[in-house]
């Protein structure tokens, strides 16, 4: 998988070459393109933005089939050894601690197996002694209809901590291998949940976030024997974060499928919910109103600058978003912005001659405009038209989301029975708003 990666990489940078080539052939002979030429340079920026998707699937594909191979390498050795600590003289409790204390990626291995023996318990399919055991070790009752899941509350340490999660009977410890799968599908799928910065709470109720801003007071210069000017107050503010209820729908998965001894359902499950969960999230954090649902990052931000023409973009207007920005935020900025703003802004170069848009060639790693990171967020305006929102820069973990600390999935038993499917879904509750205080963050570019 690493030599195909690799040969992805090379191939888009290749493509990028050629673009560019064409681009500078055109500029050099002072005309607009043709017909042809702008056919082909419209190929070749589509066939980039789908080796790009195609690069960030695969390394995510590259992430869990190593981690599935590991798993499946180790599973006997540490099932036995687990086996010793399950039927030996310790308490549930004590097996559960112990369960916590382990490798995260071994933990993560048995779990998966218990959750995939919960899976087959509910369809009255049979388990084997691998999945009883791990079900024993980590305290899940394999005939609980269904159970809530507390998150970590760091999204991007996730992997390297443990997950509780709750039987609704009543305080079981269950696995952590379902909802690792589900927030990687949520980072991979949009940027929001990656930027911005994570509270996790363990209740709903109404959240106030205190701001202070004070950039407008300073100290002053005193003689000998001066008393020291009036008081002047800072200016504190206040922003009250809900919790709005999302769902990833449902997923319907064949009884086949379930029962299959080689498929990993805690995975595929977490993907599948995940991405849907992502997707809803991704929305209302980039564009929500703030009215009845989250307050999106294109909302919140302020306008930086506003362009000259409609339907184009210039290297000064550019310019000019960033430095909109304060400079105690610009050293952490970014952009962000639809995959066609990027498509129409490759063109541009700066006074030195060079692109503003550089692909990236190394893994996990954004493209960058101007030396700031380019994150793409296709729910962003996707066109260069009258008023749309077409960019933002700026610190963009300035926008807090807030997450009750509970994903809760659900089985449903009897609904899908006639077609011998089993119906799964999750639901959340978050809020989303860019914090404030007065210097403004994150600015927007909006077309005149």
């Amino acid at each position: 998988m690493a030599v195909r990666l690799k040969e992805l990489r090379e191939k888009r940078v290749n493509l990028v070459k050629q673009a560019r080539d064409l681009h500078e052939r055109i500029s050099a002979e002072n005309r607009d393109y043709t017909a042809e030429e702008d056919s082909q340079w419209k190929a070749f920026n589509s066939d980039i933005d789908k080796l790009g998707e195609t690069i960030r699937r695969t390394e995510r594909l590259d992430e869990l089939e190593g981690s599935q191979r590991e798993r499946r390498n180790q599973q006997d050795e540490d099932l036995r050894k687990k086996g010793q600590l399950v039927h030996g003289t310790k308490s549930r409790r004590n097996t559960r601690e112990s369960v916590l204390r382990m490798n995260p990626e071994k933990r993560e291995r048995i779990n998966a197996l218990a959750i995939q023996g919960w899976c087959l318990s509910q369809l009255g399919l049979d388990t084997d002694e691998k999945h009883e055991k791990a079900a024993r070790a980590v305290g899940i009752r394999l005939n609980a209809k269904n159970f809530t899941g507390g998150l970590d509350r760091d999204w991007r340490r996730v992997r390297a901590n443990a997950m509780s999660l709750t039987a609704a009977s009543g305080g079981y410890t269950i696995p952590q291998g379902f909802s690792n799968a589900l927030e990687k599908a949520m980072l991979d799928f949009g940027p929001m949940l990656s930027v911005a910065d994570i509270l996790r709470t363990d209740s709903g109720n109404t959240i106030p976030w205190p701001t202070v801003n004070d950039t407008g007071n300073t100290g002053e210069l005193l003689a000998e024997n001066t008393s020291a000017g009036s008081s002047v107050d800072p200016n504190f503010g206040v922003k009250n974060f809900g919790a709005y209820k999302f769902s990833s729908k449902l997923v319907l998965i064949s009884t086949e499928l379930l029962a299959d001894s080689a498929f990993d359902m805690a995975v595929t499950l977490g993907l599948l919910l995940g991405e849907r969960l992502g997707r809803v999230l991704n929305t209302y954090f980039t564009t929500g109103s703030g009215s009845s649902q989250p307050s999106g990052i294109t909302v919140g931000a302020t306008t930086g600058k506003t362009t000259a023409a409609a339907a184009a973009i210039t290297l000064d207007e550019i310019l000019d978003l960033i430095y909109s920005v304060d400079p105690a935020y610009r050293p952490q900025g970014s952009f962000m912005a639809h995959d066609n703003i990027y498509l129409a802004l490759r063109k541009l170069k700066d006074t030195t001659n060079q692109y503003l848009w550089q692909p990236s060639v190394q893994a996990g790693q954004p493209d960058r405009l101007m030396n700031y990171p380019a994150l793409v967020n296709r729910d962003m305006a996707s066109s260069i038209a009258t008023t749309n929102r077409t960019m933002i820069f700026g610190q963009l973990s300035k926008y807090k989301v807030r997450q009750v600390a509970q994903i809760r999935m659900r089985r449903l038993v009897e609904r899908y029975a006639d077609t011998d499917q089993e119906g799964f879904v999750g639901f959340m509750r978050a809020d989303g708003a860019l914090l404030d205080a007065g210097v403004a963050p994150v600015k927007r570019l909006v077309q005149a």
